[in-house]
């Protein structure tokens, strides 16, 4: 029995250090400090944007989300289950964009959107994205302002008005 006290030391050692690396790699993982809360959930232009948009929706009794997901109120009609599915090509090409603001109605029914663009909107691959999801909104019937520069009120209720109709 003497003969293999250093075999269990040792493997004693290596079963520690082996448990030690385990449970730090997942201390690590979710270790808090690797996240921060953004400052703010709005750009300054957005925000600009939201402060003239919420009265006039009020008005109009619509909701005002400020970047929701298109995949939050946007469906995939492929079926998700069937054999050759196409759902997550189609669910991916949405599930990381958003809109910068999605009115709804009083049963949280979408009923149109804005989109507050700036000059990053001239660059190739935003003009596709662009090109893309307006694509897609005209497709589902939702209609989308598009909107760069200052907010201009008028111009914002008189399109609020036009969709409410």
């Amino acid at each position: 029995m003497e003969g293999f006290l250093p075999y269990i030391i040792f493997g004693a050692v290596i079963l520690l250090f082996v448990l030690l690396v385990i449970f730090a790699k997942r201390r690590r993982a979710s270790a808090p400090d690797v996240y921060e809360l953004n400052r703010a959930f709005l750009t300054p232009r957005e925000a600009s944007f939201f402060a003239v948009l919420q009265p006039i929706a009020a008005k109009y009794g619509l909701h005002v989300f400020a970047k929701p997901r298109i995949a939050d109120f946007v469906n995939v009609t492929v079926k998700r289950y069937e054999k050759g599915s196409d759902f997550y090509t189609h669910f991916n090409k949405i599930s990381c964009k958003h809109i910068d603001f999605l009115l709804c109605d009083r049963k949280f029914v979408p009923v149109t959107g804005i989109e507050v663009d700036d000059k990053s909107h001239a660059a190739p691959d935003r003009v596709a994205r662009d090109n893309f999801v307006n694509g897609l909104y005209e497709n589902i019937g939702l209609p989308v302002l598009r909107v760069s520069g200052r907010p201009n009120p008028a111009r914002i209720e008189m399109f609020i008005s036009e969709v409410c109709g």
